[in-house]
C-alpha cells in the first residue's frame, strides 16, 4: 500500500489507531490457537486482513510487554518469517540493553494512564542487526484486560538522510566560504539574501552597507569607484527584468581592478526565487594576458637554457617534438636523434618504469615526481624524478615532461644513512655523556651509555623527562647554556657544572647543536667530564699563585735583605776607619765610642739574621694543629713580654672565655706576641698604654680576633704596606720590620686573613685576623 502524497506518517497513524482496536478485538484469543477454517468470517475479518497487510509495523502488547499481535510489516521489521516466531515473546527483549529499563518504566506509566505520544528506540532484529524506530503507543483493553497498541515507524534511513543532509549543508557552507569567488544571493526584489566573506573583501564593503539589506545600497557605496557606474547599474537592472536568463559581464574599477560577474537564476523546483551572482577577480589574469607573449618568449629561453631535462611530446602518439639541451646532456642523445621518435623507440625508460609511467598518465592525466630509472645512450642507468603536465601547443594536446637526475642525491642519501648508522654506533659507545633533547618541550628523547655511567640515571628513568626535572642543572647553569645557544644556535666547549644523581656537582665541557631528528627539531648535547682535570688545573693555578707570591716575596726579601744588611756593614766599615785613626792618635775615648758603634751594628745584623732565619722556618703549611682556647695563647704571649712591659705603664685587657680554634699553638703565641709587642713599642710618648685582646665567632665557621691599642696609629695609606717584609713606619722605629710579615704568614697558613684598621696618627690601631673555628 502506497501513501498518498498528501498524507504523512503521522496522519496515517492517527487514522489507523482507532481501527487497530477493532482489528485486535477481531483477532483476540487468536494467540496460541489455530486460524479459523476457511469460510468462517468474523465482523472484523476485513480489518484483520487490511492490518495484516498494512505497510506500517503494528503490535499489541500485554502490560508486561508480551507480544499478543503482530502484523506482516511488524514481522518484516523484526526479520521473522511467521508470527509464531515472536508471538508470546516479550517485546522489550527486542530492544538494546540500554533502553530496556526505560521501556519497562514506560509500560508502567501506560498502565497508570500516562501516555507518551512518541518514543525513539533502537530495535534488535532476530538476525542481530539494529534499526532505529519511532514508537507510537496508547493503552487499550483486550478481552477485558489492559493492553498496549504499538505502531512502529522505521526511521533508520531517515536518520542517515538527516546526517547526510547536515554533512551536505556543512560542505556547501564550507565550499561557499572557501571559494576564491565572491558570492552574492539576492531575492527577485533585489534584497540581499546571502553572501560570503570573499565578496565583502573584494568589494571592500562596510558592515552597515550590507545591513541595509538592499542591492541599491551596494551600488551607492561603490559607484564612485567604478569606471562606468551607469552601465553597471543598467546591466544589473536588466538581469532582474529577465529573471530566467543567465548572463555575464565585466566590471572595471578606477584603481585598475577587473571583476567578471556571472549571474544565473536561483530556483526551487521550477520556481525562480532570486539570483545568484559570482564575482571573480581577474585583474591579474588581464595583466597576465598582456604579458603572455613576453612570458612565452621567456619560456622559450628557459626551455633552451635550463640544465634540467625538458621534453615536449605529442599526446596522440607520444612522439617527441622538442627537447632541450638538458635532455641531450642527461641521455646522450642529440636533439636531432630524438625528435620524431618516441621514448619507447629510444628505449630511454626501463620496461617496468615505462609501463608504470604510462599507466599513471592514462589514469590521472599527469605525473608528479615519479621515480624511475633512465637508460642513457651508452647504457648507463640514472635514477630520475619525472613530472609531466598536459599543455596545448598550436591547438594540439601535448605533454611537457621535466626530468630531474637524482642519482647523486640518492647516493648522498645512502651515504647519509650510513653516516647516521655510524652516528648511532658512536652515540652508544662514546665515553662522554650524549643526550638528544626535544626543543619544543625540553624532554630527553635519547641518552647514551656514557650519560648513564656519568650521571647515575638509567636510560629508562631519564627518557621522557627534562634535565631540570632530573635535577641535573645547578642554579644558573641552564641559563648560561641557553644564552650561549641563543647567541649562535650552537655551543662549543662551554664550561658547565651538572649535578649527578648522588647530588655531587661535577665539571664538564659542554657542546651542543640544533639538528633535526626524525622530523623533530632537537638539541644534541655532548658533556665531557672534566672534574679531575679541573681539579688538577685549579690546584696547579693555586700552586702557581703561591709560587708567584713566594717569588714576589723572595724578590722583596732579596731587596730588603741586601738593603737592611748593608746598613750595619756600612756602619761597621766606616767606624773601622774611624777606629784606625783614633787608635793611631791614641784617643781612647773615641776608640771606645767607635768600638761601641761597631758592636751595635753587629748586634743589629745578628738580630736581622736571626729573625730572617725564624721567618724562613715559618712556612705557609702548618706542621701541627690542635683545638685550643685563644686565652691560652694570649696568656703565654703576655708571659714572654712581661720583662718588656715592666718598663712601661701598660694595661692589657684580655677578653675572658674566648672561642676555641683549630691552630698551631706555638705559631698562635707568636701572633699575639708580635701584635701585643708592637702595641707596646708604638705607644704615644709619656702616656700610659691600654691594650685590648678579644675574639668572637662569626657564625660562619670562623673566629674573628683582634688586638686594639691607643698608640700612635697608622695612616690609611700604610695599612697594606705594614705587612711587608722589613717595612717600618720610620727610620727611628723600633724593630726589624719582620714581625707583621711573620703574623701575616702564620694567619694565612691557617687559612685566615689579617688586616689593620686605624684612622691615622694618634688614633690608635686595631689589628684583626680570622681563624677556623674548632669543630664540635
Amino acid at each position: 500500500m502506497a501513501f498518498p502524497e498528501w498524507m504523512d506518517a503521522g496522519s496515517l497513524l492517527a487514522s489507523l489507531q482507532g481501527l487497530l482496536v477493532i482489528t485486535v478485538l477481531g483477532v483476540a484469543g487468536a494467540v496460541g490457537r489455530k486460524r479459523r477454517n476457511e469460510g468462517e468470517h468474523a465482523p472484523a475479518d476485513g480489518f484483520t486482513e487490511m492490518f495484516d497487510n498494512a505497510p506500517v509495523p503494528m503490535f499489541v502488547l500485554g502490560m508486561d510487554g508480551s507480544i499478543a499481535y503482530v502484523n506482516g510489516a511488524g514481522m518484516e521489521l523484526l526479520g521473522g518469517a511467521v508470527p509464531e516466531e515472536v508471538l508470546g515473546r516479550n517485546a522489550i527483549d527486542f530492544l538494546i540493553a540500554e533502553e530496556r529499563d526505560d521501556a519497562r518504566a514506560n509500560l508502567r506509566k501506560l498502565g497508570r494512564g500516562e501516555v507518551k505520544k512518541k518514543l525513539e528506540r533502537t530495535l534488535v532484529r532476530l538476525d542481530g542487526t539494529k534499526r532505529n524506530v519511532e514508537v507510537y503507543q496508547q493503552p487499550i483493553r483486550l478481552e477485558g484486560e489492559p493492553a498496549v497498541q504499538s505502531i512502529l515507524i522505521d526511521v533508520t534511513e531517515r536518520e542517515s538522510a538527516y546526517q547526510a543532509l547536515e554533512s551536505a549543508l556543512s560542505l556547501f557552507r564550507s565550499t561557499v566560504e572557501a571559494t576564491t569567488d565572491g558570492i552574492l544571493v539576492t531575492g527577485l526584489d533585489q534584497s540581499i539574501v546571502a553572501y560570503n566573506e570573499h565578496f565583502v573583501e573584494m568589494w571592500r564593503l562596510k558592515p552597515e552597507t550590507l545591513e541595509a539589506g538592499a542591492l541599491g545600497a551596494i551600488f551607492e557605496a561603490v559607484k564612485g569607484h567604478l569606471e562606468e557606474p551607469e552601465a553597471y547599474r543598467a546591466h544589473t537592472q536588466s538581469l532582474y527584468a529577465c529573471p530566467d536568463e543567465e548572463r555575464g559581464d565585466v566590471i572595471v574599477f578606477k584603481d585598475g581592478r577587473v571583476f567578471e560577474r556571472f549571474s544565473r537564476p536561483q530556483r526551487i523546483g521550477n520556481r525562480i526565487i532570486g539570483r545568484v551572482c559570482s564575482f571573480r577577480d581577474v585583474t591579474e589574469r588581464e595583466r597576465s594576458s598582456r604579458a603572455l607573449r613576453a612570458s612565452e618568449e621567456k619560456f622559450s629561453k628557459a626551455f633552451r637554457g635550463s640544465p634540467v631535462t625538458i621534453t615536449i611530446s605529442r599526446m596522440a602518439d607520444g612522439m617527441l617534438i622538442d627537447a632541450n639541451p638538458g635532455f641531450e646532456h642527461l641521455t646522450g642523445y642529440t636533439r636531432e636523434e630524438a625528435i620524431g621518435k618516441t621514448t619507447g623507440e629510444l628505449r630511454i625508460w626501463e620496461h617496468d618504469d615505462r609501463s608504470r609511467i604510462f599507466d599513471i598518465l592514462e589514469r590521472e592525466g599527469r605525473l608528479k615526481n615519479i621515480e624511475a630509472t633512465l637508460r642513457t645512450k651508452n647504457g648507463e642507468l640514472r635514477t630520475c624524478l619525472v613530472s609531466s603536465e598536459v599543455i596545448e601547443l598550436e591547438g594540439e594536446a601535448c605533454l611537457i615532461g621535466i626530468t630531474y637526475d637524482v642519482t647523486e642525491k640518492k647516493r648522498a642519501e645512502a651515504a647519509l644513512r650510513a653516516s647516521q648508522e655510524k652516528f648511532k654506533r658512536a652515540f652508544r659507545s662514546s665515553p662522554d655523556s650524549i643526550t638528544i633533547t626535544r626543543l619544543r618541550d625540553g624532554r630527553l628523547i635519547e641518552v647514551n651509555e656514557g650519560f648513564e655511567r656519568i650521571t647515575g640515571f638509567p636510560r629508562e628513568e631519564a627518557v621522557g623527562r627534562t634535565a631540570a626535572s632530573l635535577g641535573l642543572w645547578p642554579e644558573g647553569e641552564r641559563e648560561r647554556m641557553l644564552e650561549a645557544l641563543r647567541a649562535s644556535r650552537r655551543v662549543r666547549d662551554l664550561p658547565l657544572q651538572f649535578r649527578i644523581r648522588s647530588g655531587e656537582v661535577l665539571d664538564f665541557l659542554f657542546s651542543a647543536e640544533i639538528f633535526e631528528w626524525e622530523g623533530e627539531p632537537c638539541l644534541v648535547g655532548i658533556a665531557r667530564d672534566m672534574t679531575d682535570m679541573v681539579r688538577v688545573t685549579r690546584e696547579r693555578e693555586r700552586l702557581i699563585r703561591e709560587l708567584e707570591a713566594q717569588n714576589a716575596e723572595l724578590e722583596r726579601f732579596t731587596y730588603t735583605v741586601s738593603h737592611d744588611l748593608k746598613s750595619p756593614l756600612v756602619t761597621i766599615k766606616n767606624f773601622l776607619g774611624f777606629l784606625e785613626q783614633d787608635v793611631s792618635a791614641g784617643d781612647l775615648e773615641k776608640t771606645r765610642r767607635d768600638i761601641g758603634h761597631i758592636a751595635s751594628a753587629a748586634d743589629r745584623m745578628g738580630r736581622l739574621l736571626e729573625e730572617l732565619l725564624h721567618l724562613s722556618r715559618t712556612g705557609r703549611v702548618l706542621e701541627k694543629t690542635e683545638h685550643i682556647s685563644l686565652n691560652t695563647s694570649a696568656e703565654e704571649a703576655l708571659t714572654l713580654l712581661a720583662g718588656e712591659m715592666a718598663e712601661v705603664d701598660v694595661v692589657v685587657d684580655v677578653q675572658p672565655e674566648m672561642p676555641e680554634v683549630l691552630c698551631d699553638p706555638e705559631r698562635m703565641v707568636e701572633v699575639f706576641q708580635n701584635l701585643i709587642g708592637n702595641a707596646v713599642r708604638f705607644r704615644r710618648p709619656g702616656l700610659p698604654v691600654r691594650i685590648e685582646v678579644g675574639a668572637k665567632s662569626t657564625g660562619e665557621g670562623e673566629v674573628l680576633c683582634w688586638v686594639r691599642d691607643d698608640g700612635v696609629g697608622i695612616e690609611p695609606k700604610y695599612h697594606e704596606k705594614v705587612f711587608g717584609l722589613f717595612e717600618r713606619l720610620g727610620v727611628h722605629a723600633e724593630g726589624t720590620g719582620i714581625g707583621l710579615a711573620l703574623v701575616k704568614r702564620i694567619v694565612e697558613g691557617h687559612g685566615g686573613r689579617v688586616w689593620v684598621a686605624s684612622e691615622g696618627a694618634g688614633a690608635g690601631s686595631t689589628f684583626f685576623f680570622t681563624l677556623p673555628e674548632s669543630a664540635e
